[in-house]
């Protein structure tokens, strides 16, 4: 019997047969709050709050000729405002 998740966005669906099956489906607005949180761990930075801004624009992969389409990638850019978020950074970048 599917099943939807609680989260905004995130649908999941769970068919069991002579198998169980999960499938969750994520749109446009959890998968990038799933990049966020991802890339904040990985650089170890907070991108939320005062004097950061997070921009993730998706593009579609293409190979071979005539180009096909073969999936999805996200370019992430986080613009921190120094003299906001760390005002100690920005002196020694400054320096």
């Amino acid at each position: 019997m599917p099943e939807t998740s609680r989260l905004v966005g995130v649908k999941i669906i769970e068919d069991v047969k002579h198998e169980r099956t999960h499938r969750v489906l994520l749109d446009r607005r959890a998968l990038k709050q799933a990049i966020s949180e991802w890339v904040e761990s990985k650089l170890g930075i907070a991108a939320s709050g005062a004097g950061v801004s997070v921009n993730i624009h998706f593009e579609t992969e293409t190979e071979g000729s005539p180009a096909y389409s073969v999936g999805t990638c996200a370019e992430v850019c986080i613009i921190r405002d120094l003299r906001t978020v760390n005002p100690a950074e920005a002196v020694a970048v400054q320096a």
